[in-house]
C-alpha cells in the first residue's frame, strides 16, 4: 500500500480493513490467516521512514510489530530496498557452507566436489539475482569473493585467477545489466555459456 508520510495513519487504517476482509474470504475456503507469521515493513527513503511514528499495524485480532527487515522466500528485504540484508545473509550462509564442506573435498572426486558447490553455493547465489540489479558495486564486490572462495576450493587454490572461475557456473544478473564490474571471469562466463550453446561440442565449465 502507497501512501505520504502524512497519511501513514489512514493507510493503516486501510490495511487492517483489507486485512479482515481477506480473512473473511479466506475463512469461506476453509483457510485461515496466520497473524504469528505475518510480518510488517515501511518501505521508502531513510528520512520518510524516520518520521513515520507507527511501529506496530493491528492485524485482525493482535498487532504486528513493524521491522527493519522481512523474508519472503528466501529472500530477505530492508526497508530501503537496497538488498544489503540479502547480501549480509548470502555471505553468511554461503561461507558457512564452504566451511563444512572443506574437510570433506580431499575424500571426494572432483565431480562430487563440483556437484556439492553448485547445489549449496551457485544455487544459494543464483537464487532470485534478477533482485540483485542495480547494487552497490561494494555489495557486487562481497558476493564475488563468496564465488571466489567456492573456486578456490573446487580448484585447489590459494589465489583466484580469471581462468578458476570457469569451474563455477554463475553469473549475477546485475553484472550483465549494468555492465559495471562484469570482470573477467563473468565475461568468460557468459561467452562459454553462449559458445556452448551454439556448439554442443564446446565443453560447458
Amino acid at each position: 500500500m502507497t501512501t505520504s508520510v502524512d497519511d501513514v495513519a489512514l493507510a493503516v487504517d486501510r490495511l487492517a480493513r483489507c486485512v479482515s476482509d481477506v480473512c473473511d474470504w479466506m475463512s469461506l475456503s476453509r483457510l485461515r490467516l496466520n497473524t504469528s507469521k505475518t510480518q510488517a515493513i515501511w518501505l521508502g527513503y531513510k528520512n520518510q521512514i524516520d518520521r513515520i511514528i507507527i511501529r506496530s499495524v493491528p492485524v485482525l485480532s493482535s498487532s504486528v510489530s513493524v521491522v527493519d527487515n522481512v523474508r519472503d522466500l528466501g529472500v530477505v528485504i530492508d526497508g530501503r530496498l537496497t538488498m544489503s540484508d540479502h547480501v549480509t545473509a548470502l555471505c553468511r550462509s554461503g561461507y558457512y557452507q564452504l566451511r563444512q564442506l572443506r574437510p570433506v573435498t580431499r575424500a571426494l572426486p572432483e565431480a562430487a566436489v563440483k556437484t556439492l558447490v553448485q547445489a549449496f553455493i551457485s544455487g544459494r547465489l543464483d537464487y532470485c539475482n534478477a533482485l540483485l540489479y542495480g547494487i552497490t558495486d561494494n555489495l557486487f564486490r562481497r558476493l564475488q569473493s563468496v564465488q571466489n572462495a567456492a573456486a578456490r576450493l573446487l580448484t585447489g587454490h590459494k589465489a583466484t585467477r580469471p581462468h578458476l572461475t570457469s569451474s563455477v557456473t554463475f553469473a549475477l544478473v546485475a553484472s550483465e545489466a549494468t555492465g559495471r564490474l562484469q570482470t573477467d571471469y563473468i565475461g568468460g562466463y557468459i561467452g562459454l555459456q553462449v559458445a556452448a550453446r551454439r556448439n554442443p561440442f564446446v565443453p560447458r565449465g
